[in-house]
C-alpha cells in the first residue's frame, strides 16, 4: 500500500489540502453561552455554536439544544424554535433515530401552519435524508422529490443543486445507474451557475466512481481530478480524499501506470 500511495502522490492529479476546521471558533462561542439568560441572543449563540461544532455521540442528548427549544417556546421565538428542532434532528440522526424524526416532524408541522414553502421543502429534504440513513430508499426518494418540486415552484435553484445531488445519491445506493448519472448531471449543470464546492466535489467523485466501474477510465480520471482539485482549492468535503485515493489506486493500476 505504501508503494501505491507514493506512486499516486507523484502524479500531478493527486494533491491534497485539508481545510482548517471551525472548532476553535465554536470554543470561543461556548464561553459566551449563559443559560441563566433566557433570551433570543443566547438562543442564537447556541445555534451558532452547533453550526461550527463537530458533535460527538457522547454529547447526546445535547442539553443546550433542548434548552433552546424550551426557551424559544417560552419567549415566543418561533424562528429559534424551528432552528432548535432542525439542529436537534440533524445532530441526533445517528444516536437516536426516533428523536431525530420527531424533531423534524414537529418542525414540518410548524412550517405547514405558517405556510412557509421554503421551510417545508427544507424539512422534507431532511426527512428524506433521515429515511436514506435508515436505508428506506423508496420513502427517501418520495420526500426528496416532494422537496425538489417545491424548490422548482419557488425558483430556488441553489437548493435544487443539492436536491438533485441527494436524489442521485439515493439512486446510487439502489444501483440505479441511469438515474444516478441523470440527476448527478442535472446537479452539476445547475451548479455551474449556482456554485457549491462541496456538491461539485461529491458529484464528480460519484461520476468518477461510476465511470471507473464501467471501464471508462479517461472519464473516470477526469471527474476524479476535478473532485480532487475542488477539495484542494476549497477544503470542502475533505473526507472524500479517502475514496478518491482508492478510486485513483484502482484507476492507475488498470491503466497500467502502477505495477
Amino acid at each position: 500500500m505504501a508503494t501505491l500511495l507514493d506512486s499516486l502522490e507523484s502524479h500531478d492529479f493527486f494533491k491534497v489540502e485539508f481545510k482548517i476546521g471551525d472548532e476553535e471558533k465554536s470554543k470561543k462561542l461556548l464561553k459566551k453561552i449563559d443559560t441563566t439568560l433566557r433570551n433570543q441572543t443566547q438562543v442564537d449563540l447556541v445555534h451558532d455554536y452547533y453550526r461550527l461544532h463537530a458533535v460527538k455521540a457522547e454529547e447526546y442528548p445535547f442539553p443546550f439544544l433542548l434548552w433552546t427549544k424550551t426557551v424559544s417556546k417560552k419567549i415566543g421565538y418561533t424562528e429559534g424554535l424551528l432552528e432548535s428542532l432542525k439542529q436537534y434532528g440533524w445532530n441526533t440522526a445517528y444516536v437516536d433515530w426516533e428523536a431525530s424524526l420527531n424533531a423534524y416532524e414537529e418542525a414540518l408541522e410548524i412550517y405547514e401552519k405558517l405556510g412557509d414553502k421554503e421551510g417545508i421543502a427544507h424539512v422534507k429534504s431532511r426527512i428524506g435524508l433521515w429515511h436514506f440513513g435508515q436505508t428506506q430508499y423508496v420513502t427517501a426518494l418520495q420526500f426528496l422529490f416532494e422537496s425538489l418540486d417545491i424548490y422548482r415552484a419557488t425558483g430556488n435553484k441553489t437548493k435544487m443543486v443539492s436536491s438533485y445531488h441527494n436524489i442521485a445519491d439515493t439512486y446510487r445506493h439502489i444501483k440505479d445507474t441511469l438515474n444516478t448519472i441523470k440527476y448527478l448531471k442535472r446537479s452539476a449543470d445547475l451548479e455551474k451557475e449556482y456554485q457549491d464546492a462541496g456538491i461539485r466535489a461529491m458529484n464528480n467523485n460519484f461520476l468518477g466512481e461510476i465511470y471507473l466501474e464501467q471501464g471508462k477510465f479517461e472519464a473516470a480520471k477526469k471527474h476524479l481530478n476535478i473532485s480532487n482539485a475542488v477539495i484542494q482549492k476549497s477544503g470542502e468535503q475533505h473526507y472524500l480524499i479517502v475514496y478518491i485515493l482508492m478510486h485513483l489506486g484502482t484507476l492507475v493500476e488498470k491503466m497500467g501506470h502502477v505495477q
